[in-house]
């Protein structure tokens, strides 16, 4: 993991941030990254673990560090983001 300064972020790629340098999956947050707004990093969708999942919405201050997430992490991740958009989508239609 390396701090959020010292990262170079690709629009749509899958990162972890933790809250400490030797961040796992079980203590951080996964997130679809945007873009910088105002200093803050923007995420398209926040992944805060089982299914809390939030839609464009700002990193928490207290994430300091990222590192890509990895294949099998951006399976779970991409599967638990489609359900969630498909439930939404279908909720809308009733």
């Amino acid at each position: 993991m390396v701090r959020v300064d010292d990262f170079s972020f690709a629009a749509g790629g899958v990162y972890l941030f933790a809250v400490c340098p030797r961040g796992t999956s079980a203590c951080g947050v996964f997130g679809i990254f945007d873009r910088f707004d105002e200093g803050r990093i923007r995420l398209e969708a926040l992944w805060y673990g089982g299914g809390d999942l939030r839609y464009d919405a700002c990193l928490p201050p207290d994430y300091r560090y990222v590192r890509a997430a990895r294949s099998e992490e951006i399976r779970d991740f991409y599967f638990l983001y489609g359900y969630s958009r498909c439930r939404t989508e279908c909720r809308q239609r009733l």
